[in-house]
């Protein structure tokens, strides 16, 4: 498969043909983004603080010199997050086969690009982090693998490739942080990503999307949101919420009232409805989704099955307090939302 084959120019869906180390639109209309190590740059500019560029290119050249995981652990960014084989248990959900065609979507650094890439026949990955993309680049062609394209983009909310393009789609506790990477309106920006999502899916398609739940056990009991790095979070009434984020020391360098912008269990299904999406199944991951340990459906068989592991026995208080509410309630705190869903297709 070509690389160019599933590419196209974000919101206009254009063709594109490579030439003199660009892409460029097929339609006339001027349009060229840069090819560089390997990566289609849709967008190249800086959404990371100094401090963190600066981590993410010394590892890019230490993995260079050495291999990807070597600079993964020299550097200061988390070891245990990007290799942590844990957090892959939610792709025995998705059931990818060798046949399919892959979009990830928020792929990071590559610490799951890899594994995707092993189960299905072509991976699209994108990320809106260019130093991601690069490394995440790199640590593909170490593993040898020939099919999967890495590009850079997204920020806008508009994906860089054809309509009905993919067999599935996976969403990985990203959603959340996309807002922050926009200035329109976090719920504008979500809703026009998971319409792109739908569009870019092949009719019968699926998606797995997983992100972090506004009224989550956690933080109802007064955890610290990573998010705006203060109790109750994204818990709290909208405006009180951004008025204190307004006021606190991570905010303050970004034009976004929030770092990151969670929804509630209704208003998220709703949200994925209004995008196209059908057939919604919901899963419970357990301590949450970033690490899950315990991957079950999200109804009253799972929650049996996970009791007869006994699982709550050796769970936080947190978990304890959970595993004691009622079904009903359980599913609008869960620590997270985990859906995998269909493209809604007319009969």
């Amino acid at each position: 498969m070509k690389f160019t084959e599933l590419l196209s120019t974000p919101q206009t869906q254009s063709d594109l043909y490579y030439a003199d180390g660009k892409l460029i639109s097929a339609d006339n209309s001027g349009i060229t983004y840069l090819v560089k190590d390997g990566v289609t740059f849709f967008s190249s500019f800086s959404i990371e603080s100094d401090q963190k560029e600066d981590q993410l290119n010394t590892m890019i050249e230490a993995a260079k010199l050495t291999d990807c995981i070597t600079a993964i652990r020299q550097s200061s960014i988390s070891t245990e997050y990007l290799l942590n084989e844990e957090r892959r248990k939610y792709l025995d959900l998705v059931n990818i086969q060798p046949s399919d065609v892959v979009l990830e979507i928020g792929a990071s650094l590559g610490q799951h690009t890899r594994i995707i890439a092993q189960q299905c026949k072509h991976l699209e990955a994108l990320e809106v982090v260019p130093q991601q993309a690069t490394f995440n680049r790199l640590w593909c062609n170490e593993s040898n693998l020939t099919n999967v394209n890495v590009s850079c983009g997204g920020n806008d909310g508009y994906l860089p490739y054809k309509t009905n393009s993919f067999d599935v789609l996976i969403i990985n506790y990203v959603l959340e942080w996309c807002a922050g990477r926009s200035n329109t309106s976090p719920e504008d920006f979500h809703l026009q990503l998971l319409k792109e999502c739908n569009r870019v899916i092949k009719p019968g398609g699926k998606i797995f999307i997983s992100t972090k739940n506004r009224f989550n056990i956690r933080l109802l009991m007064g955890g610290i949101d990573e998010h705006v790095d203060f109790r109750f979070g994204n818990a709290l009434p909208r405006k009180l919420m951004n008025y204190l984020s307004n006021k606190n020391e991570i905010c303050k360098a970004t034009s976004c009232e929030a770092l990151g912008y969670l929804h509630s269990k209704n208003k998220f299904e709703q949200l994925m409805k209004n995008a196209g999406f059908s057939e919604l199944q919901p899963f419970l991951l357990l301590p949450d989704a970033r690490e899950p340990t315990v991957v079950e459906t999200f109804d009253i068989a799972g929650l049996n099955r996970i009791k007869e592991q006994n699982y709550w026995k050796k769970s936080s208080k947190k978990e304890l307090i959970f595993s004691l509410l009622p079904y009903i309630i359980q599913r609008n705190i869960a620590p997270s939302h985990v859906y995998i869903a269909k493209k809604h297709t007319d009969k």
